[in-house]
């Protein structure tokens, strides 16, 4: 059994790296609602731009530079381009509502409305579609429709789409051991894990993602990622997959639900194994050309030029609001984007279970993790992709209705306005629904 490399951190400060003023406030930074305040394009104005106002990979995540940053990515890594199609799918407006006054009941009595909520949320881009057609979009100063914007981990759902895609075809097999497609991962933790294991985190593996610990293991996968920069003393592995392949064994495959973006790695590899295809160019193909986006994408690399699965996509609100109706609609063609039967099987019982079991069952009662698409529960069966700092897609096929909501929330986690985002998407869709 292959043992993963001692963690030999001396940087307490990484979770002060990541998240900046919100969670480890000083003094010397500046709080949420100034840095939230400062306009993007104060960041990296000039030539050269003030030192004050540089965002570099070792300051990026802080308050006052998310807003810059997560429009600007390409500036700051390298990257790899998911072409549109030659003509583009219109997204035509419907009967426009006005939203931004309608209210909404959160805990302790408080009623806020849309507007307030967006503004504390700190929301980049808010586009609602119903029956297909744009009924209300609001944009912060600077953005657009058609700006691309980080994704972060609703990049997993994009993978669970392509598996579930590749499953479809016969192409995958999701019984099957992840080390049949990796033999490179036999003697590690993956070993004796199938690949639903790991489209479902449920996969025993000695791995931790919290982003308030800086021991924690998700800073090894960024740093080998190269989407943070490691320090000096640390041992890092060279890529995403070299990484991968030093996580040790930790529990029993196929319990409960963790979250653990190293999964998504691994599904993206057996993708781009089988196919000898970049992801980037799996989505521009069975993805982008279906919806008719009307952008181009882009994924984040690592250090080796391999696409970063499960955080690195980089995609504009419309396009993300085509990709919700399309999966709802299956953008106008049987099984264009997914297929009737992969749609229902995300609610499925035993995944359920297994996050019933998990740390976060009682944040998000009644929810489920399957093929990474977030699952609410509810009698609509909706489904959501989420991203860190407040990124959602939530597709509801009952009331055909699509919702996209982009941020720059320093409060990091989802979790954190879990309660809140979910009643304001209630909201929306009480208002747009009839």
């Amino acid at each position: 059994m292959k043992r993963r490399a001692p963690i030999l951190l001396a940087c307490a400060g990484l979770g002060g790296l990541l998240f900046g003023g919100p969670l480890m406030a000083s003094q010397d930074k500046p709080s949420v609602d100034q840095a939230v305040a400062t306009s993007p394009q104060a960041r990296m104005a000039g030539f050269p731009p003030a030192p004050d106002a540089v965002v570099s990979k070792a300051n990026i995540l802080r308050p006052e530079n998310l807003r810059w940053a997560f429009r600007n990515l390409r500036q700051l890594y390298p990257t790899q381009t998911v072409r549109r199609p030659e003509s583009a799918n219109p997204l035509v407006a419907g009967k426009q509502q006005d939203l931004a006054k309608i209210e909404i009941a959160v805990a302790g009595g408080e009623t806020l409305s849309l507007a307030e909520w967006q503004k504390r949320t700190h929301t980049d881009a808010l586009v609602v579609l119903h029956k297909g057609r744009i009924v209300y979009q609001q944009y912060d100063p600077g953005m657009t429709g058609r700006t691309p914007h980080a994704l972060w981990s609703m990049s997993k759902s994009i993978v669970g789409l392509l598996a579930m895609k590749a499953i479809e075809d016969g192409r995958l097999d999701p019984d099957k051991q992840i080390t049949a497609y990796l033999p490179e991962l036999e003697g590690s933790g993956w070993e004796g894990a199938t690949l639903q294991d790991a489209l479902d985190m449920r996969v025993g593996i000695a791995y931790r993602e919290s982003f308030s610990d800086p021991k924690a293991d998700v800073f090894r996968y960024l740093f080998a990622a190269g989407l943070l920069a490691s320090p000096k003393d640390l041992p890092v592995a060279k890529n995403m997959y070299e990484y991968l392949t030093t996580i040790s064994a930790g529990s029993e495959h196929g319990g409960a639900f963790a979250y653990m973006s190293a999964d998504t790695e691994v599904v993206a590899w057996v993708l781009q194994r089988i196919s000898d295809t970049p992801l980037s160019d799996m989505v521009s193909q069975q993805l982008w050309s279906e919806i008719g986006a009307q952008d181009d994408a882009y994924y984040i690399v690592d250090p080796y030029g391999l696409n970063i699965g499960s955080v690195g996509l980089v995609a504009t609100p419309l396009d993300l609001a085509r990709l919700g109706q399309a999966v709802i609609d299956m953008g106008g063609r049987p099984e264009a984007v997914l297929s009737r039967s992969s749609l229902d099987g995300l609610h499925d019982g035993s995944a359920r279970d297994a996050f019933a079991r998990s740390a976060q069952a009682s944040i998000r009662t009644g929810y489920s993790y399957r093929n990474q698409w977030w699952v609410p529960g509810d009698a609509d069966r909706s489904i959501e992709a989420k991203g860190l700092f407040g990124q959602h897609l939530v597709i509801n096929p009952k009331h055909n209705v699509v919702i996209v909501k982009l941020s720059a929330n320093p409060a990091g986690d989802t979790i954190q306005t879990h309660a809140l985002d979910k009643a304001a998407f209630s909201a929306i869709l009480n208002a747009v629904r009839n």
